[in-house]
């Protein structure tokens, strides 16, 4: 049996895959040229917690959840084109900040923005969502993928309903 702090973490997993999806699928359907001017790694924390990497390059887009514990990191790729990346440069882009654009923020922002209750803007003006790095190139990013149709995930099931919804804080 699952407690709901574990339902809530998996759904927001799914709600957060299914955005990551949408994100990978529209930088893929970008040309080589356009999509060169995004080149680097793009790293995503919920919670302080190092969560998912893109890796973008003219010729391809990888994304992949991260999973670091007792000093070991690893990476599953599983969304855009299949890459490898060892433990030593996976370790290297988390602590020595050699990613592009580092994006931080928590679960309840998270739900917020992918729920369409929070807009971007003012979840980064509130220090809501923290960005380091290549800000520039985040905000052409972003407005790239607005232009493509990237915005609010509508939830499908009412347990996302459920979850896009602010939850109270503690």
């Amino acid at each position: 049996m699952h407690t709901s702090a574990e339902q809530d973490s998996n759904m927001l997993w799914k709600i957060a895959d299914q955005f990551r999806a949408w994100v990978v699928r529209d930088l893929v359907a970008l040309g080589e040229e356009e999509r060169a001017q995004f080149r680097g790694d793009f790293l995503f924390y919920i919670d302080s917690q190092p969560s998912f990497l893109v890796v973008v390059t003219p010729q391809t887009v990888s994304s992949g959840r991260l999973t670091v514990s007792g000093g070991h990191a690893e990476v599953t790729f599983d969304l855009g084109s299949p890459l490898r990346m060892d433990e030593a440069t996976l370790l290297g882009l988390l602590n020595e900040g050699a990613v592009r654009v580092k994006v931080s923020t928590d679960a309840n922002t998270l739900r917020r923005l992918l729920g369409g209750t929070l807009k971007a803007k003012i979840a980064y003006l509130n220090g809501l969502v923290k960005i380091a790095g290549d800000l520039p190139c985040f905000m052409r990013l972003v407005a790239v993928l607005k232009g493509r149709g990237v915005g609010p995930l509508q939830a499908t099931e009412p347990a996302a309903s459920t979850l896009l919804a602010p939850r109270p804080s503690h």
